[in-house]
């Protein structure tokens, strides 16, 4: 099953020898957030193609182009109907060659993958526990932080069991790529329960080895190390500033093609 392989390869983390890897958690979260919001305020079909081609960049540069790449992979569809309904919808009741609607539909589909990029980026690239750290640095409460973070990591592990029944299933004989849609719908439940109880077991153990740690008991914990912030991190946070405000200014005063 190529979504689930393709899932767990864009958003498992993999420590490496890269710039992203290294960065303080708490930085890389402040930085991530007008690098996401950016999207929402551009209009112009230039600008978000130039944004997506930075982002590319970095990726390439400072983390694993590769997970990027499995990462929309993993959505194509998604995006192919996104940008389809968006279409019709803008060209409706014509249906017919309206560059409006493209250039639309172009547009709100580039910022959802934008956004997916930026999304495995941070979660390919931040260890759990570091992710914990971070958000309990922003204010939330150590249960609610673990608990986040514990919800992004089961992501690439939900995908891994499913990968692994549909491997088990197809060595007992399952085809799920014949019949009509009825019989492979049919067949799919052969994956996802399976699968689902996998996940309901997964979690009854971490609440187990939860409760067997006392977790929760002692309100204000202690840390066995720190995430100290570097040159690095406030370098990085700059530059995410300046790149933002530089997407936000060619959208704006450089005249492009707006809707």
């Amino acid at each position: 099953m190529a979504f689930a392989s393709r899932l767990y390869t864009a958003f498992i983390y993999r420590r490496e020898d890269k710039f992203l890897f290294k960065l303080n958690p708490l930085l890389k979260i402040v930085s991530l957030i007008p690098l996401s919001l950016i999207v929402t305020v551009l209009y112009s079909p230039i600008s978000l193609t130039l944004y997506l081609a930075v982002i590319l960049l970095l990726a390439y540069f400072l983390a694993n182009l590769h997970r990027c790449v499995e990462s929309v992979l993993t959505l194509k569809y998604f995006f192919i109907v996104i940008f389809t309904v968006i279409y019709v919808y803008t060209s409706y009741p014509q249906l017919v060659l309206n560059v409006y609607g493209l250039v639309y539909a172009y547009t709100t589909t580039l910022r959802f993958i934008i956004l997916i990029i930026l999304f495995s980026l941070f979660i390919s690239t931040t260890n759990i526990t570091d992710l914990a750290y971070a958000l309990t640095k922003l204010g939330l409460p150590y249960e609610i932080a673990f608990t986040l973070a514990l919800t992004v990591r089961f992501i690439p592990t939900i995908a891994r069991d499913i990968q692994a029944v549909y491997d088990a299933q197809r060595s007992r004989g399952l085809e799920l790529e014949r019949g009509g849609f009825f019989r492979r719908l049919k067949n799919l439940s052969a994956i996802l329960i399976p699968a689902f109880t996998t996940t309901l077991m997964r979690v009854d153990k971490v609440a187990e080895a939860l409760e067997s740690r006392a977790f929760g008991t002692v309100k204000k914990r202690t840390y066995l190390s720190s995430v100290n912030v570097g040159h690095q991190d406030i370098l990085f946070l700059l530059f995410s500033i300046i790149l933002v405000l530089a997407i936000y200014y060619l959208d704006v005063n450089m005249r492009l093609p707006t809707l």
